[in-house]
């Protein structure tokens, strides 16, 4: 590995994802399967797991702001879409 900052940023992205997501699943529990119990929750979750998503990638492929915003926000689609079809 070239640049030693990719694995930490990238291991950084996974871990808060991973922490965000645990959060996720705490509400839901504590609001009896009721995602509504908690909105402003799930508007920040989503916005960062966009945002570190992003990062991670720029940092990891070392691309633009602009492409790995873009890169960022299509990948988070793809795996909600996956989340909803293997959750159901």
């Amino acid at each position: 590995m070239a640049d030693p900052r990719r694995l930490h940023l990238g291991a950084l992205a996974l871990l808060s994802n991973a922490g965000l997501y645990t959060l996720v699943y705490v509400f839901l529990m504590m609001g009896r399967g009721r995602p509504t119990a908690f909105k402003p929750w799930l508007a920040g979750y989503l916005a960062a797991f966009v945002v570190l998503f992003s990062k991670g990638i720029a940092a990891a492929q070392g691309v633009r702001r602009g492409r790995a915003a873009l890169l960022g926000t299509t990948a988070f689609a793809a795996y909600q879409l996956m989340f909803v079809l293997f959750n159901r």
